[in-house]
């Protein structure tokens, strides 16, 4: 398996997915992400002034739309949660290194030699 690091860059994220690489990346969960508004649209918010860091969490993402300036990210808590299990996060929060960090690509797996990422369409 082949893996490299992204750097934490708009450009360099939108790079990595328009080659059809998805990368892997932490973020940290705010109270204003553990919402029945984020968990029913999947569109997540900026940090509110009350917001307290709950935790992190580990997503994928697949995909951005420039239009609505946010990355298209796959969540692992099932298609019952978000948009089909994915959702929208800011281009600004996933650019902030107190919010979002270590961000890895796979660019290669031994053994499947014709398998190449398929990236959510960006819109």
């Amino acid at each position: 398996m082949g893996y490299a690091r992204v750097a934490q860059d708009l450009s360099q994220f939108k790079a990595c997915l328009k080659n059809g690489y998805p990368f892997v990346f932490g973020f940290a969960v705010l109270t204003s992400f553990q919402t029945a508004e984020v968990a029913r649209t999947g569109n997540m918010v900026m940090p509110q002034p009350t917001d307290q860091q709950l935790g992190g969490h580990a997503v994928c993402a697949v995909g951005y739309d420039d239009f609505k300036q946010c990355f298209i990210v796959r969540n692992s808590w099932g298609e019952g949660w978000g948009d089909k299990g994915y959702f929208y996060m800011p281009y600004e929060y996933m650019c902030h290194p107190a919010l979002a960090s270590d961000f890895w690509a796979i660019n290669w797996v031994e053994g499947f030699k014709n398998a190449s990422a398929k990236p959510v369409a960006k819109k």
